[in-house]
């Protein structure tokens, strides 16, 4: 049963969006129009926070559903099979993954850090200013490496191994007239355990950037 939650798509899926959400208010922070800026508070990124958790957790209720967990009585592993709706289970590999885990986060991230680069330019570009600039460049390329190496593992098929040990999710092949396995090892260990897919936001948060924000504010 603890596969089973950990694998849920809403794992993955939250942690994403609030990395998309920490990115949306550092670009209203750094907003010269006070309109945008007021909507950079705590209060609204907590709500923002709660909304994205119950929607992401209403989405992975039909695979809490149809998800059966299946012993492997050769190899001993667990695996969770899709087997009552393959629909479902075609739109989660083919299309859920690889658009919400990897095209869609990485894009809106860019587009929000590319932004931010632009509306930086209409100050006096000074060293300070330059440096924080690089970090923020530096910050987009870390985090979108870190989807693209990750998803793509996902689109592979992969015959039943006991070289794996992490939870696999497996799909009636009538063709074939047995499951086909689509392996989470690799995908797991790149997306979830290497340390720079969770600290590439570190740049959004560090003090010279918040202190650049407070300075562009007080500038004519």
């Amino acid at each position: 049963e603890t596969c089973l939650i950990v694998e849920s798509t809403a794992t993955f899926l939250i942690s994403l969006t609030c990395i998309c959400l920490a990115s949306t208010d550092r670009f209203l922070a750094s907003c010269r129009q006070e309109k945008y800026r007021k909507l950079s508070r705590l209060s609204l990124a907590i709500q923002a926070v709660i909304l994205a958790n119950i929607f992401w957790f209403g989405h992975s209720i039909p695979y809490l559903v149809y998800t059966e967990l299946i012993r492997n009585t050769s190899t001993g592993s667990l695996s969770g099979m899709l087997g009552g709706n393959l629909a479902y289970a075609k739109h989660l590999i083919y299309f859920a993954l690889p658009v919400y885990d990897g095209l869609l986060p990485s894009v809106y991230r860019n587009i929000n850090k590319l932004q931010l680069i632009r509306q930086r330019q209409v100050v006096q570009n000074t060293v300070f200013t330059v440096a924080i600039d690089k970090s923020i460049l530096y910050s987009i390329c870390m985090s979108t490496f870190c989807i693209i190496v990750s998803v793509p593992i996902l689109m592979a098929r992969f015959d039943d191994s006991p070289s794996f040990s992490f939870c696999s999710l497996s799909i009636p092949d009538r063709a074939l007239r047995r499951p086909y396995t689509v392996k989470y090892g690799p995908y797991t260990t790149v997306n979830r355990r290497i340390w720079p897919y969770y600290m590439a936001p570190y740049y959004d948060r560090k003090s010279p950037c918040r202190n650049t924000v407070k300075y562009d504010q007080t500038r004519p």
